[in-house]
């Protein structure tokens, strides 16, 4: 008779860009050197971001399967910017090629674009969902056009980056439980060439506002890609209902792959940290303006990288007005390995998250930076007494073997019952925050199937829960079946 106890996929995440049939740009180079000129007066006071109840970064990458090493296996993880704790939510389902993918906390379910059919990357792209403890698959759009990015804005709304006939890449929002779409061309009722950059989505959660960079319909014409015209660019600040504000939009004037807008993270309501580069960021270096809006024309001025060895970063974020950013930092030559870190400018700290391991990841690791817009986490002793929390001591008195342990446990317990932990360790109620995979399995279970039986080995998966029970033979081998009876 065997018995197996089949692990649950437990956990958090981050967004993945792999481009809905475009390739992501790779690197930002290059810092500036120049101080920044003093601000014209603010149009009003900056306002102090809204406190941060619960960030965290989605992130997503390709790695080699532990199964099959020919394969490659698309894995999201979730990092607590709280408690500083980094979580593998799950591995996507293989049905679908995934394009574009990030998770949400709230739902504990991963919203991503992917092809119909697999085999086929040009094939029909649409938006679904993966509910993480289901393991359920379900499209929720039926509009069939292109995506190549997505990132939340709430727990039942998408920020999209649409290809449409009409606008070569358009923000546009989705509403999850009614299924409709918003158009930023329609919520402006003007013509635009949405961009957004070249590089990603900016939404600062704590403005809830989008910094939007896009061309004007009247400059694009049969010779703007010529190199030789030169066309306006703006940024806008555009509300989470995608309607821009004509008092904070900046324009700039430049041919294609000259100087161009290429990301704009915002600080505070009136301020924005904009990178501008030439080409694609490989070659040549990104510089960095501050652009403050006032009660006359904006100023925008060249200012210095928040983090000093600016050609090795990419993908800069923040969500506290730039206390702290994140990026995606290229190996530099500082030693520090490709990966995503964090950075406080005012202690200099560097801090990496999670790092680039060719071996098993060989594909680049993306993410953004999301708030739940739930309450605070509750503490270690509040979550403990919530869940009913027991010591491995007071389980083992009560009969029975622990659900969940640290990552890769094992327990042994000998012909008493008595048991030995042989690798890993205790479940402490500081690591139970953060970890919302308690709701969909229950922290004990005080069924038959989980009393201990002597001589057994207790095995635990990379989330930390039971998988596996094994029962010693007279040959001194544990296996999962029960031994044979002696005689």
């Amino acid at each position: 008779m065997k018995k197996a106890v089949l692990s649950v996929l437990a956990a958090l995440l981050v967004f993945s860009l792999f481009g809905c049939g475009q390739n992501p740009a790779e690197e930002a180079v290059e810092e500036v050197l120049k101080e920044p000129e003093e601000p014209k007066e603010a149009l009003k006071e900056p306002e102090e971001p809204k406190e941060s109840t619960n960030p965290y970064l989605s992130i997503g990458y390709v790695r080699n399967s532990a199964e099959n090493p020919e394969e490659k296996e698309k894995v999201m993880l979730c990092y607590d910017i709280n408690t500083e704790k980094l979580t593998e939510v799950c591995v996507l389902p293989k049905e679908n090629h995934i394009v574009s993918a990030t998770y949400s906390r709230a739902n504990n379910a991963v919203y991503y674009f992917g092809n119909a059919d697999k085999n086929d990357y040009y094939s029909e792209c649409g938006i679904w969902k993966y509910d993480v403890a289901a393991k359920e698959t379900l499209r929720l759009d039926d509009e069939n056009h292109p995506y190549n990015e997505l990132k939340i804005i709430d727990e039942n709304t998408l920020l999209l980056m649409m290809v449409t006939n009409e606008h070569p890449i358009m923000p546009v929002l989705f509403d999850i439980e009614s299924k409709t779409f918003t158009y930023m061309a329609d919520a402006n009722n003007e013509p635009f060439v949405y961009t957004c950059g070249p590089l990603s989505l900016s939404y600062n959660h704590a403005t809830e506002e989008l910094a939007c960079i896009y061309w004007s319909e009247e400059d694009v014409d049969s010779d703007y890609n010529s190199l030789k015209k030169p066309i306006n660019y703006y940024l806008s600040a555009a509300d989470k209902n995608l309607v821009k504000d004509p008092e904070r939009t900046f324009s700039y004037s430049s041919k294609i792959n000259e100087n161009n807008l290429w990301h704009a993270v915002q600080l505070s309501e009136n301020e924005y940290i904009v990178a501008m580069h030439s080409g694609v960021p490989s070659d040549e270096p990104v510089e960095y303006y501050s652009l403050v809006f006032g009660d006359g024309e904006p100023s925008f001025t060249k200012t210095e990288c928040p983090y000093p060895h600016a050609d090795y970063l990419w993908h800069l974020q923040t969500i506290d007005g730039g206390k702290t950013f994140y990026f995606y930092l290229r190996s530099d030559d500082l030693g520090n390995p490709s990966g995503i870190y964090s950075y406080v400018p005012e202690t200099e700290e560097l801090s990496p998250i999670i790092l680039y391991d060719p071996e098993i990841a060989p594909e680049y690791v993306g993410f953004s930076l999301i708030e739940d817009g739930s309450k605070p986490l509750p503490s270690a002793e509040e979550l403990a007494e919530k869940i009913g929390y027991m010591t491995l001591e007071e389980i083992t008195a009560a009969g029975y073997y622990p659900d969940w342990m640290q990552p890769h446990s094992i327990i042994v317990y000998d012909e008493k019952g008595v048991p030995t932990i042989a690798e890993g360790g205790e479940l402490l109620p500081e690591d139970l925050v953060g970890r919302p995979e308690f709701k969909a399995m229950p922290f004990i279970q005080f069924s038959d199937e989980m009393k201990i039986e002597p001589n057994t080995k207790a095995e635990y998966d990379l989330h930390g829960f039971i998988q596996n029970i094994y029962h010693l033979w007279p040959d001194g081998n544990y296996n999962l079946d029960y031994p044979p009876e002696e005689g």
